[in-house]
């Protein structure tokens, strides 16, 4: 009896730890708009930093892509305040209620 609660008790918290790690998993999107710069075209306070402007229905959703080294060579292209319409492909987290955008691939045009 002892040992079957024992294996219950395991069986339990192996399930508990697995769903844990795959509600951990991002899923990878793509999302398509104008990629802009935070500090230049959207007068964001901070340093220039990529941003995606998405139209979701009347509003504009902003992603802010983190530095990686997809992102990187578009931060000459968009500070400035030109604007470049792209399709990312990344996973989206929020952190202190901004949208941050971590890019595996962006696809102009």
């Amino acid at each position: 009896m002892k040992r079957n609660l024992i294996s219950m008790v395991a069986v339990f918290a192996l399930a508990g730890l697995l769903s844990v790690a795959w509600a951990d998993e991002k899923k990878e999107t793509t999302l398509r708009g104008q990629l802009q710069c935070g500090k230049c075209s959207l007068k964001e306070k901070g340093g220039c930093a990529n941003v995606l402007v998405v139209k979701e229905g009347d509003a504009e959703v902003r992603y802010t892509l983190t530095k990686n080294e997809v992102s990187k060579p578009y931060n000459a292209k968009t500070c400035g305040g030109d604007k470049i319409k792209v399709s990312v492909t990344g996973t989206v987290a929020e952190t202190d209620g901004k949208k941050m955008l971590t890019a595996t691939k962006i696809t102009e045009g």
